[in-house]
This record gives structure tokens, C-alpha cells and sequence, in this order.
């Protein structure tokens, strides 16, 4: 218990001190990779502009807010979910405006 608080401390100062470096290298990536028996206590890890990335033996991820439990599985996965770690959430992408209406 105690090794995985210290864990938890040395990933949260990790995740403040490289929020610049993410965001000039492009990996939005905080963290080393915690395994997601760990997935309950992402609370503690849980930031105001942070949400986290779950990934899968054959390296597919998703992103999802800290809850009680995991997100299932989207349909497409062949394996389970077995790693997750916090990243910075993205910005919103906005659409150029749709072309005003012919005639």
C-alpha cells in the first residue's frame, strides 16, 4: 500500500512538472503507464483539464473521465484494458461553418 503511494506521489509531480513538455513535444502523455487494478484510485490522479487514456495488450486506447469503475471495452477490442495514465485533455476542434445554402 505504502509503495503505491509513493507511486501515486511521484506520478502526480511527474504529470505537474511535464505539462509543458507535453505540450511542446505533442505527447499529451503525463505519466508512466499505472496497470488498471490501480483504476479505482484514479481519483487521487483525477486534475481539472486532465482525463485519462486506457490502453489494451495490443496497444488501442480510448479516453475517459476517472469513474467508479472502467468504461467497457468498445466493441472493436480483441483484449482487455490494462494499462491507463493521465494525459492532458484535449482542446475542442472546431468546424470551419458549413457553406451558406444554394440558390
Amino acid at each position: 500500500m505504502a509503495s503505491f503511494g509513493i507511486k501515486l506521489a511521484a506520478a502526480f509531480l511527474l504529470a505537474q512538472a511535464s505539462i509543458g513538455l507535453a505540450a511542446a513535444t505533442g505527447d499529451n502523455g503525463l505519466t508512466d503507464w499505472l496497470p488498471m487494478q490501480d483504476w479505482r484510485r484514479c481519483a487521487q490522479l483525477a486534475r481539472p483539464g486532465l482525463i485519462f487514456e486506457i490502453r489494451n495488450a495490443e496497444g488501442l486506447s480510448l479516453f475517459a473521465e476517472c469513474s467508479d469503475a472502467p468504461p467497457a471495452a468498445p466493441w472493436d477490442w480483441k483484449s482487455p484494458a490494462v494499462e491507463f495514465r493521465p494525459v492532458q485533455e484535449p482542446k475542442p476542434r472546431h468546424s470551419s461553418p458549413l457553406p451558406a445554402p444554394a440558390g
